[in-house]
């Protein structure tokens, strides 16, 4: 038999194994929760990290974009900066520049209209504003007549015209434009004014010859001639005079006189051609490709130009006789442009 002492005391002994073995079971169960939580919060930690790491690559490839940009962004503020400096400067150039510009469209007498003469001067006169010249500088003559040719450039044995008191001695570049008839007669050339008489010419016309002389005499830094006209006595729509057919007429520039070597020729045809309107430009053939070129096409056309940034009058003569000539072919019409003076003077510049 088992006392009672002994009987408490078994049961004491029971109760502190149970109590043992609960506490293990306790602590397994918690060790299998743990271990559990753990393996649950493993993928979790993971991917949080992961999260943080492309979080950190992204906000270092803005900050790395955003520094490209301001860095970029300096650059091109530096080149506008330097840009603005060199068109300012480049502009300055032309301060005191003078220009005359001719549009004769319409004619008193039976002759056909030039149809698109005021537009060419008045985009030659855009682009020279543009390029620095100044409004007040600029002789804008639509229409002319004899007498206002004869005002702007002077007459025969005298060249003190408009033009020589506009200028500053040795400062002053100057760039003459005409858009109009030109007639030939016994191998001269002669600007036809508004008011002239084609069958009188060498009373009513502008001879060329003058013109060239008087311009060669006025001490300009340097001077720069476009005539958009043809000498050959024909145009788009018929002949200018009937009894005149195809004479050979050449620009020659005086040899003799103190500033010639300062003068640039560019005229829009040569002898026995044709000077052809563009339809749909609704400008002269030859003003369309030259105000083309010297805005910057003749020097970037990698076939023309060097990409310089300067337009020489060799790369014009070059753009003119690729482009003009082209299109001149196509319209059955061929139209060569004439060049005279060193190919290597400096027309314009572009930015």
């Amino acid at each position: 038999r088992w006392s009672k002492k002994d009987v408490q005391e078994k049961k004491s002994k029971k109760n502190w194994k149970k109590s043992i073995q609960d506490e293990k079971d306790l602590r397994r169960k918690k060790e299998k929760e743990s271990f559990s939580n753990w393996a649950e919060e493993k993928p979790l930690q993971k991917e949080a990290e992961e999260k943080r790491t492309r979080e950190a690559a992204a906000r270092e490839r803005k900050e790395k974009k955003e520094a490209e940009a301001t860095r970029l962004a300096e650059i091109e503020r530096k080149r506008k900066e330097a840009e603005a400096v060199k068109k300012k400067i480049f502009r300055a150039k032309y301060e005191d520049a003078v220009a005359v510009i001719i549009g004769n469209k319409n004619y008193t007498s039976k002759i056909h209209d030039v149809k698109f003469a005021e537009n060419d001067a008045d985009a030659m006169t855009r682009y020279l504003i543009d390029l620095g010249y100044r409004k007040g500088n600029i002789i804008n003559l639509r229409n002319a007549t004899q007498s206002q040719l004869r005002e702007t450039f002077g007459a025969k044995g005298f060249h003190r015209g408009k033009l020589y008191h506009y200028i500053r001695e040795d400062e002053s570049d100057v760039t003459v434009f005409y858009s109009g008839h030109g007639v030939p007669l016994n191998n001269n050339g002669y600007l036809l004014p508004s008011d002239s008489n084609p069958n009188l010419i060498e009373v009513t016309g502008y001879p060329l010859k003058t013109l060239f002389e008087n311009l060669s005499k006025i001490p300009a830094r340097s001077m720069t001639v476009f005539i958009d006209a043809c000498f050959s006595g024909e145009t788009p729509t018929g002949p200018i005079v009937g009894a005149v057919s195809g004479l050979d007429v050449i620009i020659k520039l005086p040899t003799k006189q103190t500033y010639q070597d300062r003068m640039v020729v560019i005229t829009a045809a040569s002898s026995r051609e044709v000077a052809n309107w563009d339809e749909d430009a609704k400008h002269g053939l030859f003003t369309k490709y030259l105000l083309k070129a010297l805005k910057g096409a003749a020097d970037k056309n990698m076939k023309t130009g060097n990409q310089d940034g300067r337009v020489t009058l060799g790369e014009v003569k070059a753009y003119l006789k690729r482009e003009m000539t082209y299109q001149s072919k196509r319209l059955l019409r061929i139209q060569n442009a004439t060049v005279s003076g060193d190919l290597k003077t400096v027309l314009s510049a572009y930015w």
